[in-house]
């Protein structure tokens, strides 16, 4: 394309002859322009492409693509069609083929509008309407087409200053070209082809190509009205108005040329880019007016795209298709190939609601030698490509097998991960219940086996087990138990010399204890002795050994929900107890769920499970059993079994 427009920025490729109604024929040229170089000052002036002035192919060229390609918009548009690396393939009626079609369309749209005024006289006159004379058709007609244009004309009158008459954007607006080019010769619109566009980076400084946006449009619609206006004045001289005959003269004159929206037959605009070191040619638009959709113009646009005579050597030519372009660029090679089209990829960011679809030639396309034989539809190899396509539809499937066993592998590894991990955790949170149910031991007087021996030792008399504040002295049967709290409580790394005493124990009422052991048999639950971390008061401490838990007015907010916070280290339920106070409970966990992310609004664990285990909101981080705590949220599973009484030999009680 370089080469062809050395000096110039467009050039005639061929000349056309493609069918026009039933049995006549239109010649149209093909020209190769480049936007961006037309509408340098260098040429803008001077330069014309077939008679037409190049703002004004520019505005042509947009219109038919505004119209045909709905999606697009207006201003991107205009400035695709004027990159710099971006060239055009535009097709041009002869003025006096477009001339005669223009006078055809507003001989039938003056017509239809005739059909209209007649039916409405014949209606006025049968009901006796006083209206007086009809109005002569001629009249009636011009008047009715001047009320319709009127508006028009003062909606795109130009501004004084030409730089202002530019495009505007407008939300939710219809094409303002749709009046020129929705109205073809055969009454339909459309286009032929790819329906998207490439953005390119915006720039506020970049030249505003709409220039002289409104002025063009009126003068669109000025010759439209030339010509119904010599339609008319036929009209007047057949039905005897000889009077309209000098005006008739007059409109002749004016309306000598066709308008530029009237010889624009079709057009195909493209980049040249180099992808991963290979040159490809991008069809960005491609758009054919209606009346020769179905008259080889398309493909005869198509076929100049892949000449290499004309774009050069290149290894594909790329496109994103419209739903309803497919069929028609699968007739000329382009495949839609996923894994052929991945290279292609980085087009696909820029479009939506569109297939890439890519076209590779032959290599003996590019030879010296090589004679000008264009892709046809007729000449497929219809058993080789019947196999090639069996075997890549098997490839496609095997790989898609390969694709479905390597992400299930994935997800089973995952699982199996998930699954050790729950089994460990499981396996942690049993050894450390074993080891709580052990931790006082059978010989202090405490129960392995839980509240069941608890409740033997309970039968003693009331005051052999229970010892005032004042009394230093513990029972017997305590002793072991506190000695092993007392560890616990002088266990503090922060602290290695501590010297806290167990004082005195209180255990709660017999038929508390008789009530939590009747209802874990008859639910065979396991139970495990933890310290509570809380209340904060004592008299709560207190209210718990006499009443048990019979509700939610003694949980605790904490960093990974509301409930009750339990810890198997003394150390630590010292840290949330009144100073001097512990309390010893049976907790029925049942399955306990492995937490690590702290969440305040926490209501419970998750199904399945009864319990939570998280890592602690104590200080000992080190230490995984002084920090972790289990929280529980049915106080249900929760049974005082013992008030701790301590002090501190160094300090008060």
């Amino acid at each position: 394309v370089k080469q062809l427009l050395v000096g110039q920025p467009a050039v005639c490729l061929t000349d056309l002859s493609v069918p026009y109604g039933p049995s006549g024929r239109h010649r149209l040229s093909v020209y190769l322009v480049n936007i961006k170089r037309l509408l340098n000052p260098t040429f803008k002036s001077a330069c014309q492409v077939a008679g037409i002035p190049a703002q004004d192919l520019v505005h042509a060229l947009a219109a038919l693509y505004d119209v045909a390609l709905g999606s697009m918009e207006t201003e991107i548009i205009y400035s695709t069609v004027s990159g710099d690396n971006t060239y055009s393939l535009v097709a041009v009626r002869e003025p006096e083929e477009a001339l005669a079609a223009a006078e055809a369309r507003a001989e039938r749209a003056l017509a239809a509008e005739r059909k209209k005024l007649q039916k409405q006289q014949e209606e006025s006159s049968a009901s006796g309407d006083p209206a007086g004379e009809p109005q002569p058709i001629g009249e009636a007609l011009a008047q009715a087409r001047k009320a319709l244009y009127v508006p028009l004309l003062a909606k795109y009158t130009p501004p004084d200053e030409a730089e202002l008459d530019h495009f505007e954007p407008e939300p939710e607006r219809t094409s303002d070209f749709v009046q020129f080019y929705s109205s073809d010769e055969d009454g339909e619109t459309g286009g032929d082809g790819d329906g998207e566009w490439e953005d390119e980076d915006d720039d506020d400084d970049e030249d505003d190509f709409s220039v002289g946006y409104r002025g063009f449009i009126r003068r669109q619609l000025e010759s439209r009205i030339q010509f119904e206006a010599r339609a008319a004045d036929r009209i007047k001289a057949a039905d005897g108005a000889t009077e309209g005959a000098p005006k008739s003269s007059t409109n002749e004159a004016k309306a000598a040329n066709p308008a530029v929206v009237d010889r624009l037959a079709g057009a195909a605009t493209f980049d040249l880019k180099t992808v991963e070191g290979e040159r490809v040619v991008h069809l960005v638009f491609l758009a054919v007016r209606s009346r020769f959709r179905r008259a080889g113009l398309g493909s005869a646009l198509l076929r100049s795209l892949k000449d290499p005579a004309i774009v050069g050597r290149h290894s594909a030519v790329v496109v994103h298709a419209d739903p309803d372009a497919v069929s028609f660029f699968a007739r000329w090679g382009f495949i839609t190939d996923p894994v052929m089209n991945e290279k292609w990829k980085e087009f696909a960011d820029q479009f939506y609601n569109c297939t890439i679809m890519s076209y590779h030639p032959p290599w003996s396309a590019f030879a010296p030698d090589h004679p000008a034989l264009p892709y046809s539809p007729r000449l497929e190899a219809k058993e080789m490509e019947r196999q090639f396509f069996a075997n890549r539809a098997q490839q496609v499937k095997s790989l898609n097998s390969q694709t479905i066993l390597f992400e299930r592998m994935r997800h089973e590894l995952a699982h199996l991960r998930l699954l050790v991990q729950s089994r460990d955790d499981l396996i942690r949170s049993l050894t450390e219940q074993l080891r709580l149910a052990t931790w006082v031991g059978t010989e202090g007087g405490e129960a392995a086996d839980g509240p069941q021996k608890a409740a033997s030792l309970s039968d003693a008399p009331e005051s052999a087990a229970t010892v005032e504040k004042t009394d230093p002295a513990v029972p017997a049967r305590w002793r072991q138990a506190a000695a092993r709290i007392e560890r616990g409580l002088n266990s503090d790394p922060r602290a290695p010399n501590g010297r806290h005493r167990v004082i005195a124990v209180r255990e709660p009422a017999t038929a508390l204890s008789e009530l939590w052991r009747q209802q874990q048999q008859q639910q065979h639950a396991q139970c495990t002795q933890l310290y509570l971390c809380g209340p904060r008061r004592a008299e709560a401490c207190e209210a718990l050994l006499e009443r048990g838990f019979t509700g939610a007015e003694h949980m605790e907010q904490g960093a990974f929900g509301l409930g009750f916070y339990l810890s198997p280290s003394p150390l630590t339920a010292a840290l949330y107890a009144p100073s001097g106070m512990l309390l010893l409970v049976w907790a029925a966990l049942g399955a306990t769920e492995t937490v690590v992310s702290p969440c305040r609004g926490r209501a419970g664990p998750s199904a399945g499970y009864q319990s939570l285990l998280c890592p602690g909101r104590s200080a000992y981080k080190g230490d995984d059993n002084l920090a972790r705590e289990y929280l529980v949220f049915d106080p249900r599973q929760l049974s005082p079994c013992l008030l701790v009484l301590y002090k501190d030999d160094a300090g008060d009680e």
